[in-house]
C-alpha cells in the first residue's frame, strides 16, 4: 500500500513538471506575437486653482515675483472674508497649542511696511480666497493710517495680530545706555583685557534683558494698538533675531567665564552651560516685554517666534557644531527660548541641488529637531522663511521647492522674504 501511494505521487509529479515544461515552450514561441504595452507618459495633474507658470527664465527675483502675480494663486471670484478669517484665525491658534492635528500651513511675508505688502492688501488677497496671515511692522515712523484701519478690520472678524520687529535684544549692543554700562552690569561681552564687545553675552546680569523688553513693550505705538484692539486671540511678535551673540566656541574670549568656570571645561559642559543662559535671557525678554502690556488679553495671549539658526548648518559644513547648541539632553535649545521658531529656508544657494549647500539638505536635518521641539515644548510653533536673496530666477523652480518643504515639513506659516517693493506679493502655493 505504502508504494502505491508512493508511485501515485511520483506519477503526479511528473504530470505538474511536464505540464510547466509545455506551458513554458508555448509561452517562449507565442513572445515574438506579444503586442508590447507602451509606456505612456503622465500626464500632469490639473489641481483647480492651482498657478501655472511657463518654464521660463527671467532676469532677476523682482521679474520672478511679477511672473507670479499675474497668475493669483486662489483663481477668481470673491470669498467671504468671515469665513476666511475665522479659518485663519483657528490654524493660528492651532499652531500655538498642544493640539496633535496639524495646523494648515497659512502664507506670510516680511516685507510688510507701507512701500511692501500692506495689511490691506493682504485682506483685499483673503478675499480672493488666500489663507493670509496679515502682518504688521512695528515702526513708529510709519504713518497712523498704516495701522488703524487694518487693525480695526482684524478686530471686527477676531483674527490675529502678527507684527515683524527688529531684535528686540539688539538694543542692549546698539543704544548707548546698555553698551555704556559698567563691567559688572554690561549685557555685552567684556573681554580679557576689560573691553567691551559688541556680542551680546550669556554671563551678563539677567535683569537688563527684562528692562529692554518692558522699554519695548510700553512703547507709545503697542500702546495706541492696543486701545485700539484691547482683546485679540494671538499677539504674535516675529523678531528678526540678528543680534550678535557669544558663542560657546568662543567662551575663552569672556572674562567672566574664565573667572568662574577656568580654562579647564571640556565642549559638552560649554554648550550645556551657554544653553541654559541663553534660555533664561530669552525667558526675561520676553515676560519683561508682557509685563509692560496695560491690556490682559495682550499679556495672555502673545507669542514670541524667533529668527534663529534653528537647523544650525548641520550637515552643510565641516563646521557646523562650533555655532550648535546641542547638549546631551537637547539637540537644539531654541524651541526654550521662544514659543516658536522662524527657519531660515535658503535658496540662494540652490543652484546645484546636489551639493550639501540644497536647500534639501536643511529640509531632511529638521523632522527629529522639530519632533524633539514639541516633545519639550509642546506650544511649540515653527513657520519656514523663504529666502532666495535675488538668486533664484526660475518660477517653476522657486515653486518646487516650496512646494517640497510644505509637503515634507508641513510648517504652521510659510513666510516669504523678498526685496521687491511692488504692494503685492507671490505666493508659493
Amino acid at each position: 500500500m505504502k508504494h502505491t501511494k508512493k508511485l501515485i505521487y511520483l506519477i503526479a509529479a511528473l504530470l505538474l513538471v511536464n505540464l510547466a515544461y509545455i506551458t513554458f515552450e508555448k509561452n517562449s514561441e507565442d513572445k515574438g506575437n506579444v503586442k508590447q504595452h507602451e509606456v505612456a507618459k503622465a500626464k500632469p495633474i490639473n489641481y483647480e486653482g492651482s498657478l501655472v507658470i511657463p518654464e521660463i527664465k527671467l532676469a532677476n527675483s523682482a521679474a520672478l515675483i511679477k511672473e507670479l502675480n499675474k497668475n493669483p494663486s486662489a483663481g477668481s471670484g470673491t470669498f467671504d472674508l468671515a469665513t476666511m478669517a475665522a479659518e485663519i484665525t483657528s490654524e493660528a491658534l492651532k499652531a500655538f497649542s498642544d493640539s496633535t492635528e496639524k495646523s494648515l500651513p497659512l502664507l506670510a511675508s516680511w516685507n510688510v511696511g507701507p512701500e511692501g505688502m500692506d495689511p490691506m492688501t493682504m485682506f483685499s488677497r483673503i478675499e480672493q480666497g488666500e489663507h493670509i496671515l496679515v502682518t504688521w511692522k512695528l515702526d513708529p515712523s510709519y504713518p497712523t493710517t498704516y495701522y488703524t484701519d487694518s487693525i480695526m478690520k482684524a478686530k471686527k472678524f477676531g483674527m490675529p495680530l502678527v507684527f515683524i520687529l527688529p531684535s528686540p535684544e539688539s538694543a542692549l549692543t546698539t543704544e548707548n545706555y546698555y553698551f555704556g554700562l559698567d563691567a559688572a552690569t554690561n549685557p555685552n561681552v567684556i573681554d580679557l583685557k576689560g573691553n567691551t564687545l559688541e556680542k551680546l553675552s550669556p554671563f551678563a546680569p539677567d535683569d537688563t534683558w527684562r528692562e529692554v523688553g518692558k522699554e519695548l513693550g510700553q512703547s507709545d505705538l503697542l500702546k495706541q494698538i492696543q486701545e485700539l484692539y484691547p482683546k485679540p486671540p494671538l499677539v504674535l511678535f516675529v523678531s528678526e533675531d540678528e543680534a550678535a551673540k557669544l558663542k560657546w566656541s568662543d567662551v575663552a574670549e569672556s572674562s567672566r567665564y574664565i573667572a568662574r568656570y577656568g580654562t579647564d571645561k571640556d565642549d559638552i559642559f560649554k554648550r550645556t552651560l551657554i544653553a541654559s543662559q541663553w534660555i533664561e535671557k530669552y525667558r526675561q525678554l520676553h515676560e519683561g516685554f508682557k509685563e509692560a502690556f496695560s491690556k490682559t488679553k495682550w499679556k495672555e495671549n502673545t507669542k514670541f517666534i524667533s529668527k534663529n539658526s534653528y537647523a544650525q548648518n548641520m550637515g552643510k559644513t565641516d563646521t557646523w557644531m562650533k555655532d550648535a547648541t546641542t547638549t546631551n539632553l537637547y539637540a537644539n535649545v531654541w524651541p526654550l527660548t521662544a514659543d516658536g521658531s522662524s527657519i531660515n529656508f535658503d535658496l540662494s544657494g540652490s543652484k546645484n541641488v546636489t551639493s550639501a549647500n540644497s536647500p534639501q539638505v536643511l529640509a531632511n536635518n529638521l523632522p527629529f529637531m522639530l519632533q524633539e521641539a514639541k516633545e519639550i515644548n509642546p506650544n511649540f510653533a515653527f513657520e519656514l522663511s523663504l529666502n532666495d536673496e535675488g538668486k533664484l530666477t526660475e518660477p517653476a523652480k522657486y515653486r518646487g521647492y516650496a512646494q517640497f518643504a510644505l509637503w515634507f515639513l508641513r510648517p504652521s506659516i510659510i513666510r516669504q522674504a523678498s526685496n521687491e517693493v511692488t504692494p503685492s506679493k507671490p505666493t508659493p502655493m
